[in-house]
């Protein structure tokens, strides 16, 4: 399990099971605030029910209401997810309401298909290309469509509504696969950005160094830098960030290790 503190505000506590899989996330806005606590059960490495709690926080950090979320998923013998079940209820509810399903249909050589909205029967459709990434993603009121390079690493996403493009993505990699370049435009809808941002990395393939063009809203540029404490595992436990603008954010990580 680890904690995040960064600058003494605010907190992120996490804790994994033996088998590194995560059973407790808990987001705070103070130290004793938590605005979101999720718990997970698993069976088989596989999860079965996903609990949360969500805080809403006025501008007072006083919690303005509560509201109560369960996930649970179904498989089949192949390991696979057939359905997802939400229910909901906020605090002053004494049960759980059904929200909806999503289902899950699988080509006959085990790719997700589709999966559909129990409710609506809105579907969300893949195509895939000869190495079994995916190509397309077909939903109702938009398409994602990916490129891939020979090492089927994503170096193009592209979103579309109603043909036209909202949303771009590009990426190269170093020849290690760490991510060298991200490009980002994104119209008025999706936050009205155009970006170029780079990474460099230490031996330990944890940024130390990134910079962030824009062109649009305006351009500028913005740097950060990354030193990092690590411990005896090489898992870092503190991060000390320095941007453009002098502001500095210190995370400290608290990690206990499983014997």
């Amino acid at each position: 399990r680890f904690t995040e503190i960064p600058n003494g505000y605010s907190s992120h506590f996490c804790a994994f099971d033996k088998n590194n899989n995560l059973i407790e996330n808990i987001i705070y806005k103070t130290i004793d605030s938590p605005i979101q606590i999720k718990k997970y059960v698993y069976q088989n490495d596989k999860i079965l029910v996903a609990n949360e709690t969500f805080n809403e926080i006025n501008e007072a950090k006083e919690i303005e209401r509560t509201m109560f979320g369960i996930d649970t998923f179904f498989y089949n013998k192949a390991g696979m997810i057939l359905e997802k079940r939400h229910y909901y209820k906020p605090k002053t509810d004494t049960t759980f309401s059904f929200t909806n399903s999503v289902f899950y249909y699988y080509t006959p050589n085990g790719l997700l298909a589709y999966k559909e909205n129990s409710v609506d029967k809105s579907k969300v459709i893949y195509t895939y290309d000869n190495n079994k990434n995916v190509l397309e993603e077909h939903a109702v009121n938009y398409i994602l469509k990916y490129k891939y390079d020979s090492k089927n690493r994503v170096i193009e996403k592209l979103r579309m509504n109603n043909n036209e493009l909202r949303e771009k993505f590009n990426y190269t990699y170093y020849k290690n696969n760490n991510l060298k370049s991200k490009y980002h435009f994104a119209d008025k809808d999706f936050g009205n950005w155009e970006y170029l941002e780079t990474y460099q990395y230490d031996k330990n393939k944890n940024v130390i160094e990134s910079k962030i063009n824009y062109n649009i809203p305006k351009k500028e540029t913005i740097k950060s830098e990354h030193k990092f404490k690590y411990d005896k595992q090489g898992n870092w436990i503190k991060r000390t960030t320095t941007n453009s603008n002098l502001r500095v954010e210190i995370i400290t990580r608290n990690i206990i290790y499983y014997q």
